[in-house]
């Protein structure tokens, strides 16, 4: 069943994004801004994007879309959400990828625990969610946007 914000969402994200998204944008604050103001109280936004923690998708696989000017750290873009007045913002991790990964062994192996570590770590770093999304809602009143700060610096995120 659709939720009754769908529709809701669907218009504040085309409008938001109608030109770039997340990752082709230079100035964030701007999409999030533009959410706030199109979104009715309480209703929902979701902002998905490339998940750089994830080495295969930040040093590679971002690159290949050559609309793309640099990856978005997802505490940044919860911060930023929850600077433009965001409430309950959440941010969830998707799509693992397929690819083989490192065997951990199991622990009766004869593997050291320090190998069983670094294989656990890499996979994650590797293999782990390629895309984030970022699930806020907008204040249940009007008032609780008024005041909240109008720009944030995208120089807090280098």
């Amino acid at each position: 069943m659709i939720s009754t914000d769908a529709p809701e969402m669907v218009v504040a994200l085309s409008r938001a994004l109608r030109d770039a998204g997340m990752a082709v944008t230079p100035d964030r604050s701007v999409v999030a801004a533009e959410a706030l103001r199109v979104l009715r109280p309480g209703g929902t936004l979701v902002l998905e994007t490339p998940n750089p923690l994830n080495l295969m998708v930040g040093s590679a696989m971002f690159w290949i879309d050559p609309s793309h000017i640099r990856p978005v750290h997802p505490q940044f873009l919860e911060y930023l959400c929850i600077n433009r007045g965001f409430t309950d913002v959440k941010v969830r991790f998707a799509h693992s990828s397929d690819a083989q990964q490192f065997d951990v062994g199991s622990p009766d192996s004869r593997a050291s625990d320090e190998i069983r570590r670094l294989a656990e770590t890499l996979n994650h770093l590797l293999f782990d969610a390629m895309d984030y999304a970022v699930v806020a809602k907008a204040p249940l009143s009007h008032d609780a946007r008024e005041g909240m700060p109008t720009a944030v610096h995208e120089t807090a995120a280098r």
